[in-house]
């Protein structure tokens, strides 16, 4: 959840409820996996660097709620970082 931000806490500061996540999405809490998509093809790039790997779970609520990137975010997962394994929170 690399770069993410919640247009609530932007404008008022942080949510007293504090239920971004759970039971559901909140609307306010845009995800936007756009940077961490830039930030891996960055590390793609660098010299000396075969590979990069993402080791930690992915939501794959939160990954649905992104329309923009979501599936790019999820092939370029697959396709690039992935090290043989993805463990998909339900």
């Amino acid at each position: 959840m690399y770069g993410f931000e919640c247009s609530k806490k932007l404008r008022r500061g942080a949510c007293p409820d504090k239920r971004c996540l759970y039971p559901v999405v909140c609307p306010s809490w845009q995800a936007d996996h756009h940077h961490l998509l830039e930030l891996l093809r960055k590390i793609r790039r660098v010299k000396g660097v075969k590979k990069g790997f993402v080791a930690l779970w992915i939501r794959y609520d939160v990954l649905l709620s992104d329309k923009e990137c979501g599936k790019n975010y999820l092939r370029e997962l697959v396709d690039h970082d992935i090290s043989g394994q993805m463990q998909v929170a339900a």
